[in-house]
């Protein structure tokens, strides 16, 4: 199994910087185009939505490659509240709130968790065979 990780100052146009990380690492592998949307919407987030956003922040982009698919990962500075998607019945501005619904809908499985700096948002992703036999 190979593993990389890249840290990533917290600024918007980083979100770009890891997924050419991601795509790259992950060159070759069918699973690739996903595990960069993905990335694309946890690094945001973590943009956004923590303190890896603000003046000095950061964010740390991981990327697990192995035989049954990738496992990739954002840790961020953290926020007051623990990363969730966002109800399909929200009634709230459609402009932002939906990646981790997209996440959701791409992983095979997801979730976060409390670092001891912040928190860790990660998705699992199904090596392509697997994914195509489920559809």
């Amino acid at each position: 199994m190979a593993s990389w990780s890249r840290l990533f100052p917290g600024r918007p146009e980083q979100v770009a910087q890891a997924r050419l990380f991601t795509r790259s690492v992950l060159a070759g592998r069918p699973e690739a185009g996903t595990a960069e949307l993905v990335v694309s919407e946890l690094a945001t987030n973590a943009v956004l939505h923590s303190a890896s956003g603000g003046e000095g922040g950061s964010s740390v982009v991981s990327v697990l490659a192995r035989p049954d698919g990738v496992l990739v990962g954002v840790d961020d500075l953290g926020s007051a509240t623990e990363p969730a998607a966002r109800a399909a019945e929200d009634p709230g501005p459609r402009e932002s709130g939906m990646g981790l619904v997209l996440v959701a809908a791409l992983a095979k499985e997801w979730g976060s968790a409390r670092t001891a700096a912040g928190w860790r948002v990660w998705a699992e992703l199904p090596a392509a065979d697997v994914a195509d036999a489920v559809s």
